[in-house]
C-alpha cells in the first residue's frame, strides 16, 4: 500500500521542515509549499490525502485558502 501523502503549506522554512520531518518519520509522503500560489500549483499536479495549512501566509491567509479549496468541487473533499 502506498504511503498517504500530505501537503504542508507553511511559509517559514524551519517550521515546515520540522512538520515534514515528523510526518516522514510517521510514514507519510510529504510535499511542501511556501505559500498559497505554490500550494495551488502542487494541487494541480496531484491530490494529497491531507493538507496542513498555516494560518498566516504571505499571499493570503490559510483560512482564505481553506475556504477557496472548500468552494472548489475538485478539492472540497480534501481534509484540511
Amino acid at each position: 500500500m502506498p504511503a498517504k501523502q500530505v501537503l504542508i503549506v507553511e511559509d517559514e522554512r524551519p517550521i515546515r521542515e520540522m512538520i515534514a520531518f515528523g510526518l516522514k518519520r510517521a510514514g507519510f509522503e510529504v510535499r511542501e509549499a511556501e505559500d498559497c500560489r505554490a500550494a495551488r500549483a502542487a494541487l494541480a499536479d496531484s491530490r494529497p490525502d491531507l493538507i496542513v495549512v498555516d494560518w498566516m501566509l504571505p499571499d493570503m491567509s490559510g483560512l482564505e485558502l481553506t475556504r477557496a479549496l472548500k468552494r472548489d468541487r475538485d478539492t472540497r473533499e480534501l481534509p484540511v
